[in-house]
C-alpha cells in the first residue's frame, strides 16, 4: 500500500516509525491519505472502529499546519471466536461495519451483534483452537466423545440435524464447561 501510493508520486507515502505503547501500536505516517487507506484497510480485515482527530500544531509560509491521529479499536471478539448469547452458542464469522456475524453451533441460523453489545459477552473458546475427537457413543442430543488429551470419555451436545456415527472424528473445542461440538 505504501509502495503504491509512493509510485503513484505521493512523495509523503512513508512509514516514518512504529512504536510500542501500553494501548498497542503507534505508527507515525508522513501522508494523511496512506493513513487513512491503512486504517480502512484494517477496519475492513479485522472490524472495529475508526476515530479521527487534528490538532494544530504550528504554522509554514502562514499556512496552518496540522497533525492528524487516527484510532483504530479492534473489536472485543475475533474471528472463530466461540461465545454464548441470549441462550445460543455463536461462532464469529465475521465484520461488517459496527456489526459481528454470527453463526448458530446449533443450527445454521445467522445473526448478528452491534459493537457494544458484544462487549460484555464471554469467549468461551477458538476455532483455532480445536481438536478432533472420537465419537464413542451418541443419541438424539448428546455426543460422548473421547477426550483427546486425557483419553476419558466426556459428553458434549449434538448440533442439530449432525449425521455422525460411532467411531468417527468431530472437531470440537475445549470450554471450562466441557466441549462443543464444531463439526
Amino acid at each position: 500500500m505504501t509502495e503504491a501510493s509512493y509510485r503513484s508520486g505521493d512523495q509523503l507515502s512513508f512509514i516514518q516509525d512504529i512504536k510500542e505503547t501500553e494501548g498497542g501500536l503507534d505508527l507515525v505516517i508522513g501522508s494523511t491519505q496512506l493513513a487513512r487507506q491503512i486504517a480502512r484497510a484494517i477496519f475492513e480485515r479485522y472490524g472495529g472502529r475508526t476515530q479521527e482527530s487534528a490538532k494544530l500544531v504550528g504554522k509554514k509560509d502562514g499556512n496552518d499546519i496540522y497533525r492528524t491521529t487516527i484510532l483504530v479499536r479492534f473489536p472485543n471478539l475475533k474471528k472463530g471466536d466461540i461465545i454464548s448469547s441470549r441462550g445460543t452458542i455463536f461462532e464469529v464469522t465475521g465484520f461488517d461495519c459496527r456489526k459481528t456475524l454470527l453463526t448458530s453451533l446449533e443450527g445454521d441460523r445467522r445473526t448478528s451483534l452491534k459493537e457494544e453489545d458484544a462487549e460484555g459477552l464471554l469467549v468461551l473458546g477458538n476455532r483455532a483452537d480445536a481438536q478432533k475427537a472420537v465419537v464413542v457413543a451418541k443419541d438424539e442430543k448428546v455426543l460422548e466423545i473421547l477426550d483427546p488429551e486425557s483419553y476419558k470419555t466426556a459428553v458434549a451436545s449434538r448440533p442439530r440435524g449432525m449425521a455422525v456415527k460411532e467411531g468417527e472424528e468431530v472437531v470440537v473445542v475445549r470450554t471450562g464447561e466441557g466441549f462443543i461440538v464444531l463439526g
